[in-house]
């Protein structure tokens, strides 16, 4: 996991190897019955056609508009805004890309979150997000169990 700044942005760059095909990863992440296994009762809703709008639904179902997808290769490449209104309402879009790449037995997943704001503390705080994401993700498809953690400490 890496951080950096580009100009005036913050970048934040996430890599983990799960052992899986790039179709299961892929699986995974775009199948909201299954995210909802894994990410603590919410799932994403999404057609992954480029225009459509990415939904993320929490436990009580609440559906929040998250942002919008730019482009979809499944099961290599997502690449979406990201304007999570619940957490942050006053945050400027950013940019998530996804990379999916085959390494041998296993893949090679990639998350770049970047366009970040560093005047808005929630920059700083999404990375802790997607460590928990990833930290689930890859339990969930190497074990089949969900994460058990207590993300309150």
């Amino acid at each position: 996991m890496a951080e950096a700044k580009m100009g005036a942005d913050i970048k934040h760059v996430l890599e983990i190897y799960i052992r899986a095909t790039p179709e299961q990863v892929w699986q995974a992440m775009m199948d909201g019955d299954t995210m909802e296994k894994y990410f603590f009762g919410q799932r994403l809703d999404t057609t992954g056609e480029p225009g459509s709008t990415m939904y993320f639904t929490g436990p009580d179902g609440k559906k929040n508009p998250s942002g919008e997808v730019i482009e979809c290769d499944p099961p290599r490449r997502l690449v979406s805004t990201f304007a999570p209104q619940a957490e942050a309402p006053n945050s400027r879009p950013s940019r998530l890309t996804w990379e999916i790449t085959p390494a041998g037995e296993s893949t090679k997943l990639t998350l770049i979150h970047d366009q970040l704001d560093p005047a808005d503390p929630m920059s700083q705080q999404f990375r802790n997000g997607w460590v928990l994401f990833f930290s689930a993700l890859k339990t969930y498809i190497e074990t089949g169990e969900p994460l058990k953690v207590d993300v309150s400490k």
